[in-house]
């Protein structure tokens, strides 16, 4: 998601760029389309690799916090039956 909105923003500003500058028109001529599509090509793939950069960042971060119950009581069928097992829910790193 994070990705797709940095890829929609480099998207509308390098349209900007290129509507506002048409001096590679008047460089290159007709092959002013193979130096903007690289520049393209390259701000495509920077978006992509932040994007999986950020992905794997969060990924890291949420499995390193994961919740552990522990039991309280004993387990047993007294306990089971006479009142819920009271339960603690810790958030911590592995």
């Amino acid at each position: 998601m994070i990705a797709t909105l940095l890829f929609e923003i480099s998207k509308s500003a390098f349209a900007l760029f290129f509507i506002n500058f048409p001096v590679y028109k008047v460089i290159y001529g007709a092959l002013a389309v193979i130096p903007l599509l690289f520049i393209w090509v390259f701000i495509s793939w920077v978006v992509v690799l932040v994007g999986a950069q950020i992905a794997a960042v969060l990924m890291d971060s949420l499995k390193s916090r994961k919740i552990f119950l522990i039991r309280l009581t004993p387990c047993n069928s007294n306990a089971m039956h006479n009142s819920p097992e009271p339960l603690i829910i810790i958030s911590g790193l592995c």
